[in-house]
């Protein structure tokens, strides 16, 4: 605190007799008073975002305290409040003690200007300016699961490995197989909706073992990883992997017969459209998959509602539902799909089953959760 005396020696020094005094390290106060307890009694402090501060969001908002004495107050109606020149005092929210507004719009990025000006009932009007820097802020990137398609059965080579990471959508993904003894071997995955990436593999016979799968977004420098809950299982026999089929070839022209040997793919269905427990919105999903060329594929979906929650004691279901049950034939590359109509609230949890039935083989059923939001 300044007695009267400097201040007015201070005064008798500078043409005009204005004194211009740093109110706190928060704000830069400008005092036009006569009186010398106005250059203490007031001031604004505790600035949002605070004075020269770096990567300031462009949705942050702006606020600041007005620090009063006691028998000192602010005339309401004389606080005005400019950011970048722009009058938002009607858009703001001002009383005796605090001041704040939101940005209705972005913040533009680079300096940002914030003036305040107020008075108090002897008329002695003040004004407080700071700066400030916005900048596009960086994405928390997530990850949310990693999964893949070997949890029942070791890989054989010749067999392909399905990888899906979820997360963040609009990033770099990448599959890593973590083994000792081997070297890392890095996988590229695609986004194949928002947030889903998928990476495939094609087993090899140099590499037998367990594998540790490693899921990696990044999106504008920021990087995440996350590892299957299960590892995988290699295996280096060919034979259990592909079974293959010999058919007589016809050399036409003449010539000796040969005989080609055709790989056999898995019978067991694997789903390419959807992840464990991935959400499901509107009332239609198309499930896709892939198993034998020419196989027949039933499809059992069966609705499950979401428990009601009675007088806040317990809880009731509301039964389980069959939504379908029916029959596809994959394509000759092996693929099959097919439409599931619902119309259930959200909550609902869907059971899919799918056993494909190919030359009197019957394969395992392959299962797959899906929510409905």
């Amino acid at each position: 605190m300044f007695s009267s005396r400097p201040l007015s020696f201070l005064k008798s020094l500078i043409p005009g007799g204005q004194v211009c005094v740093p109110i706190v390290a928060t704000a830069l106060l400008s005092l036009t008073a006569a009186n010398p307890k106005a250059a203490w009694a007031q001031r604004v402090v505790e600035v949002t975002p605070s004075v020269n501060s770096q990567e300031v969001s462009p949705e942050a908002p702006i606020s600041g305290l007005f620090q009063v004495q006691p028998g000192e107050s602010i005339v309401l109606n004389s606080v005005k409040i400019q950011v970048n020149g722009t009058d938002v005092t009607a858009q703001s929210t001002i009383t005796q003690s605090f001041f704040s507004y939101r940005p209705s719009r972005p913040l533009p990025l680079g300096e940002n200007v914030v003036r305040v000006e107020y008075a108090n009932p002897q008329g002695v009007r003040r004004a407080a300016t700071w700066r400030f820097l916005v900048s596009t802020p960086v994405q928390e990137v997530v990850v949310d699961s990693v999964t893949h398609n070997a949890t029942d059965a070791a890989l054989e080579p010749g067999q392909t490995l399905l990888s899906t990471i979820t997360g963040t959508p609009g990033a770099k993904a990448s599959v890593y197989l973590v083994q000792t003894g081997q070297p890392t071997q890095a996988i590229g995955a695609n986004e194949v909706s928002p947030g889903v990436y998928v990476a495939t593999w094609v087993a090899a016979t140099n590499r037998p073992g367990k594998v540790i799968v490693v899921g990696q977004l990044e999106k504008q420098g920021s990087t995440r990883y996350a590892v299957a809950t299960e590892s995988l299982q290699l295996n280096n026999t060919i034979a259990s992997a592909t079974p293959v089929t010999t058919v007589q070839e016809e050399v036409l022209g003449g010539g000796t017969p040969a005989v080609t040997e055709v790989a056999t793919a898995p019978l067991k269905p694997a789903f390419t459209s959807h992840t464990e427990n991935q959400e499901v919105r509107g009332s239609e999903f198309i499930l896709q998959g892939t198993t034998r060329p020419g196989a027949t594929v039933k499809i059992k979906v069966t609705a499950i509602p979401p428990r009601l929650n009675v007088g806040g004691i317990f809880s009731v279901g509301l039964g389980n539902r069959v939504v379908m049950d029916q029959t596809v034939t994959s394509t000759v590359d092996g693929d099959f799909e097919i439409p599931v109509r619902t119309a259930d609230p959200a909550g609902t949890r869907y059971e899919v089953e799918a056993i494909a039935t190919e030359g009197g083989l019957t394969s395992t059923p392959q299962r797959l959760n899906l929510i409905q939001r």
